[in-house]
């Protein structure tokens, strides 16, 4: 015991010895830059960490004109004082803790880290770690391939070896640091102070050899990226105004939260390296340039989690009521939804490791689903009316592969220029996970309804619409895939949608869900949540895509998205609306309602117009009762199997000498529950009293185009009314095309 408390005690001596902060001169150098008291020691052992007196004061951080998550720019004001490390952490300081507690780094732990191997380009590779860069390095250099986890792990040892607090700096803390008291976005003469792409020659430099800022601070620009406590979110909306960090991000999965990185490193461009510029990654994430510097003492709490004032998804199962199949509109951009039932189906397969063991899912709740996937057009109103930068555009660059070369990466490859020609209607691409997410918060906060990823048990139901086999289908006809698609995306809904009425659930562009990646589906939920549990950050894929071989569009086909991987040509997603205890959401009585809607004849190119035609309805139970109703329908595109479709408002009328013999032979022949709902409604539709009362049925109805003689065929509606305590019931259609084909 004796031995190993000496054996102990010399490790932390020769740790101490150690933990120097770069040369005699650079010391001397950080001294004569803080004058007047502004300097401050920690000790840990023999040795000192370097710290620089922050005052108190307010600034306005973030640009008026840069990225998306830069702004708004906003006040803040840091109410007292606080101290900071002169320097980056050193690669010296940083082995003596290592030495000391026995750490093994993430990048350590998974023999891999990020390179940048070209200027503006990065990607995986093996071997990299603090110890071995990618290039050589002095002690004195800044520590690099570190992650948030291993900052994390540093503040904490020191803290216990101190007896004091020593953390990661708030991004408030840091960007007031580093602007000293100026309004600049970044310094005049970025030479003098900063080690970028422009004088860096591809590698890190000693700290404190070039100039400091006004306030003593040096590299707080350039040589290596600086993680903070702050989990990053895609702009300031919300950002509390005290200096605090945000600490957590509720609208998506803890797993997934990426932490702040500023001031850029030794391969940042200018912009990169600017005051104002922000970087993020995971917690594990970790690169050739990223390191970090501390601060002393307590600090903030953290600030009370906002994510931009949207509303956050919720569980499946749960948020506002919708009956089945009613669009959903933001501005002039509809989205079409297919109702998806409750139910069960066994879902994965024996084909592979990563589909199996096959199991039982019982869904208990409906929800709807997409038709399509979201397209470019859709989320280009996104991009438009939030200003959102994806992930590909912040970085510069997404991964390609052209023909049968491999994946690589290639500049300026993004939504916008997916690296071939792109309609409106094709689906939107170079879209990652965290692009999904944040527009799905934008359309709940647009539209006041949940809308988020679907579930991985939730997609295969989907998609399999209560087929077993591989495919919901004949692939050919279903699906675009490697040896059909001529290497390229393709419009949505041009193959045939599968029995639920689902378009490109088969090939095109792969598909986000909101679960983690797992081998296996060993221990994964039956209720068709979502599985979220995981230690990193890969999320799930489903449904193939257009560079892929047929057997990779298997509905049972389980894919993960490995690191380097999150922003390529070929990803997209499509939405699920949320609906509130959706089987109970109507009260369904048995009225049977038969429309015949007539309107003149059409040309096929008339059916996108948005001229309203008027058509007339007879309502009945059993008989007509007098009742009249009056149809107005605005055509739209069809996406249905069964060609155009309009949504109307039935007004349905009762004439007032013969309401009350109407109200009692409905009740006659559909029972008295009917009579007891129209008797509490506070001003019935069938009131003798009234002249004329008028009630409104919502339904979707088909109208069936035949587009080789260009005419309108009538279609037979059902339809069940919930009377509700106002005057308009809420209707839940089905439907039947003339040839008995289903309609989803």
């Amino acid at each position: 015991m004796k031995k190993g408390h000496t054996a102990r005690r010399l490790c932390l001596i020769a740790a101490a010895l150690l933990l120097t902060n770069a040369t005699d001169a650079a010391r001397a150098a950080i001294r004569a830059n803080c004058p007047g008291g502004r300097f401050t020691t920690v000790k840990v052992g023999a040795v000192m960490l370097e710290f620089v007196r922050i005052p108190a004061g307010r600034f306005l951080m973030g640009s008026a004109s840069g990225d998306r998550d830069e702004r708004p720019r906003h006040e803040v004001t840091i109410a007292h004082d606080f101290h900071m490390t002169a320097t980056e952490v050193t690669v010296q300081q940083f082995r003596a803790f290592v030495e000391a507690a026995g750490y093994k780094t993430d990048a350590e732990r998974g023999n891999w880290a990020w390179l940048c191997p070209v200027v503006g380009l990065a990607g995986p590779d093996r071997g990299l770690n603090w110890r071995k860069p990618g290039f050589a390095q002095s002690s004195e250099d800044p520590v690099v391939v570190l992650s948030h986890n291993d900052a994390i792990a540093f503040c904490q040892w020191v803290s216990e070896q101190s007896g004091q607090v020593i953390r990661l700096p708030t991004e408030a803390e840091w960007e007031y640091a580093a602007r000293a008291g100026g309004e600049c976005d970044g310094a005049a003469q970025l030479d003098v102070v900063a080690w970028y792409e422009g004088d860096a020659e591809g590698t890190t430099h000693p700290v404190a050899t070039k100039a400091p800022n006004p306030w003593g601070l040096y590299d707080m620009q350039g040589n290596a990226w600086e993680w903070c406590l702050d989990v990053w979110h895609p702009g300031y909306d919300g950002a509390p105004a005290d200096g605090s960090a945000r600490s957590s991000d509720p609208g998506i999965l803890e797993v997934a939260w990426r932490y702040v990185l500023r001031g850029g490193c030794w391969a940042g461009s200018d912009r990169q390296v600017g005051l104002v510029y922000r970087y993020r990654g995971t917690r594990d994430f970790r690169d050739c340039g990223t390191g970090f510097r501390v601060v002393l003492g307590a600090g903030y709490p953290a600030a009370d989690p906002m994510v931009q004032g949207w509303p956050q998804p919720a569980a499946a199962g749960t948020g506002t009521c919708h009956p089945g199949g009613i669009p959903l509109a933001v501005g002039e951009v509809r989205f079409d939804l297919v109702h998806i039932p409750a139910g069960e189906f066994l879902m994965g397969s024996e084909e592979d490791g990563e589909e199996r063991p096959v199991h039982k899912v019982r869904i208990g709740y409906d929800f709807e689903m997409g038709r399509t996937e979201v397209t470019r057009g859709q989320f280009r109103a996104f991009i438009e009316a939030t200003g959102y930068t994806t992930e590909a555009e912040k970085e510069g660059w997404g991964w390609t592969r052209s023909q049968w070369k491999d994946w690589y990466p290639e500049v300026d490859i993004n939504w916008r220029n997916p690296g071939f020609a792109q309609e409106d209607d094709h689906p939107a691409t170079c879209v990652s996970w965290y692009d999904a997410m944040t527009f799905c918060r934008w359309l709940s906060a647009e539209t006041g309804q949940t809308i988020r990823l679907p579930s991985g048990s939730e997609w295969e139901y989907a998609c399999r619409a209560g087929t077993t086999g591989d495919y919901a289908g004949p692939l050919n006809e279903m699906g675009w895939h490697r040896y059909n698609s001529g290497q390229r995306t393709h419009p949505v809904a041009q193959k045939k949608p599968n029995p639920w009425g689902l378009y490109d659930m088969h090939g095109n562009v792969w598909e986000w869900c909101r679960d983690m990646w797992h081998y296996g589906h060993e221990g994964a939920p039956a209720d068709g949540s979502a599985w979220i549990t995981a230690n990193l950050f890969i999320p799930l894929m489903r449904g193939g895509s257009f560079t892929n071989p047929q057997w990779w569009l298997r509905s049972a086909r389980n894919m993960r998205n490995d690191p380097g991987c999150r922003h390529s040509y070929n990803q997209r997603f499509r939405i699920v609306r949320a609906l509130k205890d959706p089987r109970r959401s109507v009260t369904r009585t048995p009225v049977s309602v038969a429309a015949t809607l007539r309107s003149p004849v059409h040309r096929v190119a008339g059916l996108g117009s948005s001229k309203s035609e008027e058509s007339t309805a007879v309502a009945s139970s059993g008989g007509t009762h007098g009742l009249e109703g009056t149809a107005r329908q605005t055509p739209t595109r069809s996406l249905g199997q069964c060609g155009h479709r309009s949504t109307p408002r039935l007004d349905i009328r009762a004439p007032r000498p013969h309401a009350r013999a109407n109200r009692e032979s409905i009740v006659s022949a559909r029972g008295p529950a009917l009579g007891r709902q129209l008797d509490r409604l506070q001003s019935p539709p069938f009131s003798p009293t009234m002249e004329r009362r008028s009630f409104s049925v919502h339904a979707s109805v088909l109208r069936h185009w035949d587009v080789n003689f260009f005419a309108q065929r009538s279609i037979s509606i059902a339809i069940s009314v919930g009377v509700s305590a106002g005057d308009e019931s809420r209707v839940e259609p089905s439907f039947g095309c003339p040839s008995g084909d289903r309609i989803a």
